[in-house]
């Protein structure tokens, strides 16, 4: 594996699993004169998360790198969404704290099919058919199989740590994961087709509405008045604009279609809680 990076200072989320222990191990056998910054984030899910931290810890010291590390007590009950939205807000945390240029991780090509039938399991549209575009974060593995990762930590004898809840059935991601095993790779292709197709389709969209997503919003708020003469659709694509660059976890297109109609009924200057990190201010010019 070979990584063609941008020089510059990166911030390797890295889990103690087998996958961010290849992308470092690659990463640092590679680095093309770009820094690194360990982190890692403990949830406080399971109780002995403390012991993935200390194998990070000395990993960074292995291959000389900094640490940066955070715990929180989110508790065996936290949602997948919950341990998302965490652990990211502290990787961004660690870029600003080590004025890096952007996070990098480790998912890979079975993650990412395993996260577009979460989508559209979930209904999230044309866009769920092309996850992990977050601006600020860079996924070399992306479209590596998780076999070459495994068969690459195999062949240079590295050692890593399994995450119990990895096989806990309760988590929706799981279930789909313990069904793609029997899926063929026919079926896995199929669907990465589908994927670059709409990688396409959605870049050209995004282009479109460029204009009428700045018409519609200002000062991070949505115009109501230029808003409500759109049609339909394109209100929802402003509103599911709008909640991503505000780093809203879990878009359905059930929370689209309440923003929606919130935009149009809402009364003036009324603001509608929609985390309790962010707020969609519906307002008249």
């Amino acid at each position: 594996m070979n990584f063609d990076l941008p020089k510059a200072k990166y911030v390797i989320a890295v889990s103690g699993g087998v996958d961010s222990v290849v992308l470092l191990d690659v990463l640092v056998a590679n680095p093309r004169g770009s820094e690194f910054v360990v982190a890692h984030f403990d949830h406080g899910i399971r109780q002995d998360s403390k012991l993935d931290a200390d194998f990070v810890e000395s990993l960074a010291k292995k291959y000389n790198l900094q640490f940066v590390t955070e715990r929180t007590e989110l508790g065996s009950g936290a949602s997948e969404d919950q341990a998302r939205v965490a652990r990211y807000n502290f990787l961004r945390r660690a870029c600003e704290l080590h004025n890096a240029s952007a996070i990098i991780a480790a998912h890979h090509q079975d993650d990412l099919i395993e996260t577009i039938l979460l989508h559209v399991r979930r209904g999230t549209g044309r866009a769920g058919l092309t996850p992990m575009q977050t601006s600020g974060i860079v996924r070399p593995l992306l479209y590596v199989p998780k076999k070459d990762i495994v068969h690459y930590a195999r062949q240079h004898n590295l050692s890593w740590r399994e995450d119990s809840t990895n096989k806990d059935q309760t988590y929706a991601r799981n279930k789909i994961r313990a069904a793609l095993a029997h899926a063929s790779e026919k079926d896995k292709n199929w669907l990465l087709d589908i994927h670059k197709k709409m990688l396409i389709t959605n870049a050209e969209i995004r282009t479109g509405l460029a204009d009428v997503y700045d018409y519609c919003v200002a000062n991070n708020a949505i115009i109501r008045s230029r808003f409500v003469i759109l049609p339909y659709a394109l209100q929802s694509e402003v509103v599911y604009t709008w909640l991503t660059n505000n780093h809203v976890p879990n878009i359905q297109s059930s929370l689209i279609d309440r923003t929606v109609v919130a935009c149009k009924v809402y009364k003036q200057h009324k603001k509608m809680p929609l985390t309790k990190n962010v707020e969609l201010l519906s307002h008249r010019l």
